[in-house]
């Protein structure tokens, strides 16, 4: 989001970047240019949850504490009527928010913003495509975390036929139904979440289209994915890393898996698995995000476990040869927009849609977090290694890097548009009523005028509950703000310990957490449980009940409605998930809206804005498979899509919409609003994202800020390893929420047989605490943190080992470098997936994470086909002729100078789901059919059995007349 703001600034509109703290460890803005408006946490106030992802129960956890956490938000915004009037005076043409944040939608509706542009940070999904109308193509298109990706088979296929409404009832109970909830009770009752969403004029997608599940949609969809605001800004590895890589032989394969799933973390056994596929690839060095100091491979010299890595600027160095990753989308775009080939280990959320996209597309080789074994490491690295893989991701990022349109040009594009038209009713799909599938995401809202007027702009997000989130925001902000928009960040703490602002440009507004229930975010480990949806419910409930508290603060603080109102603000940017932003924006009567997804697109926004779910072919938020299904992944992906939706509504959502119902009215509808904007800015290159029919809302805004080459000098430490490397370095980061040191002891050392079996290659390990952990490894590098971006920038980054997070997998993409993915929870499966379908990276499941799994992942990375095909899918981002920043100032500028939301709607969004599935048709026809065939019986079939049975007892006469002896 804050990506998307920053662009409009650029293009020189008023941007406005509001963000509603809801975790209080989430604080960064977003924005770097916009006006930033910061909300602090004021219910519910909690740390993000950071539990071990790799276990099913704290997954399941976090998902219900990120959906009461938003609900809590919720209610604190719907409350705050100062908050409503701020918005209201400020007269807000458009609001830009993530589709999933219905209480975004509904503080923007409170606000009488009438314009939105609903942006997604994940991968296109079936649910946000039926939001706006758009068919659900579950046949062919794969949902945000199905196990499979577009081409499934027959079993692929029933399983996601049949599982689509169960992941929807599970989304439902664990995540969206506290938000409507939150929303009902403070805003009004009758508020549908889906139907507001579905008004957006647009939708931004955080993903190139290059790397999305492809399937047909609506003129809604715009792909802003990849590179936003046009500068080159990647800082130089640090030392120890640059020597690493800088020295690797062959090359370094970057072992991460995000900053909420920790390698630490990994089952024993799968980190032993890795460290044996470690040892398997001597040649290569390993460069491991690694959270805790342990003596896992700490006798192999090639692995070099860090705390913290670099990622992007490991993956954009020219040694850094391949990537494992979580499948997050920003690793996942990451990778692929540096040319670089991954293993794809998506653990939950999106990662396997993305993981399976990636796989697709020929960048990453997929693999299960649960079949993290030494054999199937070892072969997808060896896929990813080969020159043929590698050539093919490094010719793809090149493609996405010189797609015609770029990002930024879109957003500001279709704003402009959606503040003018009533785009959202042009481009709605007929499906938008049809199945709505809520997710959570963060919402920001962003005002601005076209071209040579300058707009206000708003981005609202009323909870924090994830750093990337506003990171991504702050971007769009600032690509806003550079394009001389006057842009507004405003931001409210979720957690406590999330307080870092995303934009950079903006007016910053920051509010603090204020409620009785602040925390930071939460730790939990997430190593142990497995990647579903439903296996990280607890996780989402407690960012649900983040938002919630946080929600309702602001709902009830009348001085901040007043204040957005005062502001004027033309249009307002958040994220979809982010309810209560939404609910602020329409409190304080801001018109135009954006949304924005700092995540792959996932069903739950494609229900939103109308489109279809696709199930069959695109993963789901967090599935096991990319669009590559077979028939028992269709079977699944089929009958766990209600679950989840049911699930992730009542462990997420739900506590948002009862937070605006109860402060700001109960009949707010977040999803209404959210289909109201304008755009949707997705957070994801198009290259790297799973290709699926969209609607023209949609606008991939995925790699803003990334891109081939270095901006920023390493920190010497990690320059010297990167550069001291004989073949390379392989950075290893799970990202900040997953901690490598909390990996399960039997899985750090198949990591420390991992490094020892690539003992040329330097392994930077994000790997958070002091411990023995590979300490006799003169190849591992254990830090606390690293300059990820920097690192993957680093011409002797070869490979990276990540997480999956999208971040993390779009910034490897855009740095050319492959990377092996290992997905924890959330989206990480579905940007796995689309990594490894990309070619840019090997996927290994968190549970499979095992040397033999590891090593084969890393060679496969690590071999030169796999590291030219990363740089040139990369160089295919870079060379894109329209960049992430472009649309974002190109789409803001549409959306703010017409009604974008009324004419891009989809006409299937209206419809009924006895329409869109013909039913209305088929039962009466079957009707006809069944009584003309009764009457054929009785008629023409019945009377003729005696004689039937004459001939036939005749026939048997003779027959035995014949057979006997004569």
């Amino acid at each position: 989001m804050g990506k998307i703001a920053d662009v409009l600034v650029d293009a020189g509109h008023n941007v406005t970047f509001y963000q509603q703290d809801a975790f209080t460890s989430i604080i960064k803005t977003g924005t770097k240019k916009a006006r930033v408006i910061r909300r602090p946490c004021t219910l519910g106030c909690r740390e993000q949850p950071s539990g071990d992802m790799w276990k099913l129960t704290d997954v399941i956890e976090g998902y219900k504490v990120y959906g009461k956490t938003m609900a809590l938000a919720c209610e604190s915004q719907l409350k705050d009527n100062s908050l409503t009037d701020m918005l209201r005076v400020q007269n807000f043409k458009l609001v830009i928010a993530e589709s999933f944040d219905y209480c975004a939608f509904a503080l923007a509706e409170k606000a009488g913003i009438k314009r939105f542009i609903a942006a997604s940070a994940t991968m296109i999904h079936p649910l946000l495509l039926t939001t706006f109308g758009n068919p659900n193509n579950i046949v062919v298109t794969p949902g945000l975390d199905d196990d499979h990706g577009s081409q499934m088979s027959f079993f692929q296929r029933a399983k996601a036929f049949l599982f689509f409404p169960i992941k929807k009832w599970f989304t439902w109970k664990a995540f969206q139904e506290g938000l409507v909830t939150a929303i009902r009770t403070h805003y009004r009752n009758d508020f549908e979440s889906a139907q507001i969403t579905a008004q957006s004029s647009y939708v931004f997608v955080n993903i190139d289209e290059h790397l999305a599940f492809q399937q047909p949609l609506s003129a809604k969809f715009i792909y802003v994915g990849g590179e936003v605001d046009g500068t080159k800004n990647i800082k130089s590895l640090p030392e120890n890393v640059d020597k690493i890589v800088k020295n690797s032989k062959y090359g370094v394969i970057l072992i991460s898996f995000g900053t909420i799933a920790q390698s630490y973390l990994l089952p024993e056994h799968t980190k032993q698995e890795l460290v044996k596929t470690f040892e398997k690839f001597s040649k290569y060095d390993f460069i491991w995000k690694y959270e805790a100091d342990d003596k896992i491979a700490a006798n192999l010299t090639n692995v070099h476990k860090m705390k913290w890595t670099p990622q992007a600027e490991l993956l954009a160095h020219p040694n850094l040869v391949a990537f494992v990753t979580h499948g997050g989308i920003n690793s996942v775009s990451e990778a692929a927009q540096n040319g670089k080939p991954f293993v794809c280990i998506p653990i939950f959320g999106d990662q396997s849609h993305n993981c399976f996209a990636a796989q697709e597309k020929g960048l990453a080789v997929l693999v299960a977090k649960t079949d993290i074994t030494t054999e199937n490491m070892e072969t997808a690295l060896r896929t990813v290694l080969e020159p043929a893989f590698q050539t093919h991701a490094q010719t793809f990022a090149r493609m996405m890097a010189k797609k015609p349109f770029k990002p930024r040009d879109r957003i500001v594009g279709y704003v402009n548009q959606a503040l003018e038209f009533d785009v959202s009713s042009v481009l709605d799909l007929p499906g938008h009523k049809t199945m709505r599938f809520t997710l959570l995401l963060l919402i920001v809202s962003s005002t601005l005028f076209l071209h040579l007027k300058a707009a206000n702009i708003l981005f609202l997000n009323s909870a924090v509950i994830a750093q990337s989130h506003v990171f991504f925001t702050g971007k769009l902000a600032d690509v806003l703000v550079d394009a001389g928009h006057n842009v507004t960040f405003y931001q409210q703490i979720g957690f406590t310990d999330l307080t870092k602002v995303g934009s950079r440009k903006a007016h910053i507004i920051v509010r603090q957490c204020d409620h009785a229930h602040c925390r930071d975010q939460p730790t939990e480990n997430v190593w142990a449980s497995g990647d579903e949806m439903m296996d990280n419910g607890e996780f989402f409930s407690g960012m649900a009940k983040a938002m919630a508290y946080a929600c309702e603060s602001q709902l009830n603080d009348k001085n901040l409605t007043d204040m957005f109102r005062a502001a004027k603000f033309d249009l307002v940017i958040a994220e979809h998930f982010d309810y209560c932003a939404h609910a602020l924006a329409d409190k304080a009567g801001i018109k135009k809206t954006i949304t924005a997804s700092a995540i792959m697109i996932e069903p739950h926004i494609l229900n939103l804005m109308g489109n279809p779910t696709n199930l069959a072919f695109t993963p789901g938020y967090s599935d096991d498979h990319g669009s590559q299904l077979t028939y028992l992944q269709r079977a699944k992906a089929l009958l766990l899509y209600p679950i989840r939706d049911y699930f992730m509504h009542n462990i997420f959502y739900k506590y948002i919409e009862d937070a605006i119902a109860k402060n700001y009215r109960p009949d707010f509808h977040a999803a209404d609003a959210i289909a109201r904007s304008s755009y949707v800015f997705v957070n994801i290159d198009e290259h790297l994202a799973f290709q699926q029919p969209l609607s023209d809302k949609f606008i991939y805004v995925g790699g803003v800020g990334e891109h081939i080459g270095r901006d920023h000098v390493l920190p010497e430490n990690l320059n010297k390893i990167l550069e001291e490397s004989k073949k390379g370095a392989i950075l290893i980061s799970f990202g900040t929420i997953a901690q490598s040191y909390l990996l399960p002891e039997e899985t750090k050392h198949e990591f420390i047989e991992v490094f020892k079996t690539f003992p040329d290659y330097d392994f930077i390990w994000k790997y958070e605490v002091d411990d023995d952990i590979a300490a006799n490894l003169s190849n591992v590098h254990k830090v606390k943190w690293t300059p990820q971006s920097d690192l993957l920038a680093h011409p002797k980054l070869l490979a990276f080992v990540t997480h999956g997070g999208l971040n993390s997998m779009s910034e490897t993409a855009h740095k050319g470098k492959p990377f092996v993915c290992i997905p924890l929870f959330g989206d990480q499966n579905r940007n796995c997936f689309s990594a490894q379908e990309k070619g840019l990276a090997e996927m290994v499941e968190k549970l499979e994470m095992t040397t033999e799994n590891l090593v084969h992942a890393l060679k496969t990375v690590l071999q030169p086909e796999y590291q030219k095909r990363a740089f040139q899918f990369a160089k295919m981002m870079a060379d894109k002729p329209f960049q992430p920043a472009d649309r974002v100032v190109g789409f803001v500028n549409h959306a703010l100078k017409h009604d974008v939301s009324t004419a891009l709607d989809l006409p299937g969004r209206q419809m009924t789901t006895i329409q869109y599935y013909f039913i209305d048709v088929i039962v009466p026809l079957a009707i006809v059919v069944m009584k003309t065939d009764s009457a054929s019986y009785r008629t023409l079939i019945r009377p003729t059995l005696p004689f039937c049975g004459l001939k036939l007892q005749i026939a048997e006469e003779c027959t035995l007349r014949l057979n006997s002896p004569v």
